[in-house]
């Protein structure tokens, strides 16, 4: 079991080997839902974003990002659903610029917006 000193538990990590909460060890270098190592760094790179920007639209502390990347940890369900929306969101030209300026300031809400907006097209 890895343990993580650094941080509390935070809001939508699910509990993990030993019934600790937080991210999940990885084992394989997958991700149970598809999401690999490597696309969580193609995914913020895409988006022109830094470990801290991804981790605030993620809910969770860099160093948990930073983790992921190097195939330590793997995300939650929640989690890769949205990395998966992220990077169907990255097609869409400038949308990092957008999403990272929103950051800056409107805050984390609205860059999700942006993202879900990008990747699922704006409701009617």
């Amino acid at each position: 079991m890895i343990r993580q000193s650094c941080c509390a538990p935070r809001a939508g990590d699910r509990p993990g080997a030993g019934g600790s909460l937080g991210p999940r060890p990885l084992r394989g270098g997958a991700f149970s839902q598809g999401v690999k190592a490597a696309e969580v760094f193609t995914v913020r790179d895409q988006l022109g974003l830094n470990q801290t920007q991804l981790a605030q639209l993620l809910g969770v502390h860099p160093l948990t990002v930073s983790k992921w990347e190097r195939g330590l940890l793997e995300p939650s369900a929640h989690q890769e659903t949205l990395l998966r929306s992220f990077r169907k969101a990255a097609k869409k030209p400038d949308i990092g610029e957008q999403v990272a300026a929103a950051l800056a300031a409107m805050g984390v809400a609205f860059a999700l917006l942006l993202l879900l907006e990008a990747a699922f097209g704006k409701r009617k």
